[in-house]
């Protein structure tokens, strides 16, 4: 068994308030980088945005992006499953996702440059909350949103 080591790294940050209340889409647009250990990969992890369904529960659609050496691939593996992608609040509460839609939930082999999009569905948060934290557990990764009161 070998053991895969990597480090990251936050991206630009834009600060967008969600409304947790009013459903719509509400564009994030913040990130992290994920650098692996062979043939110069990286992979741009980034939230792209928000969307808060009818039923009030959220989606968070998400983009990877691969740069990798030419003749290369990377695959992003499956998160179906990864309860170590979670929302938490700032009344200390954790949210597990319930559904991994599209590449959130598969697995999917990229080349130089190619993206791919997924989104995690968690359940509604709770009310009053000012603000929500997507982690990434697994690279040691939180990223902060704020949201409308």
């Amino acid at each position: 068994m070998s053991i895969i080591t990597f480090s990251c790294s936050i991206t630009e940050e834009i600060d967008s308030d969600v409304n947790l209340n009013a459903p719509g889409e509400y564009s994030v647009d913040k990130g992290y980088v994920v650098s692996l250990p062979y043939n110069n990969a990286t992979v741009n992890t980034t939230i792209k945005s928000i969307t808060v369904n009818n039923d009030l529960s959220l989606g968070i659609n998400m983009i990877w992006t691969v740069y990798v050496d030419q003749g290369y691939s990377v695959t992003k593996y499956s998160d179906a499953n990864n309860y170590d992608i979670n929302l938490t609040d700032n009344f200390g509460n954790t949210y597990f996702m319930t559904d991994a839609k599209d590449a959130a939930g598969v697995d999917v082999t990229m080349t130089n440059g190619d993206s791919c999009f997924g989104t995690f569905v968690f359940p509604q948060p709770t009310n009053g909350i000012i603000e929500l934290s997507f982690n990434d557990d697994d690279n040691n990764i939180s990223i902060t949103i704020n949201v409308v009161k």
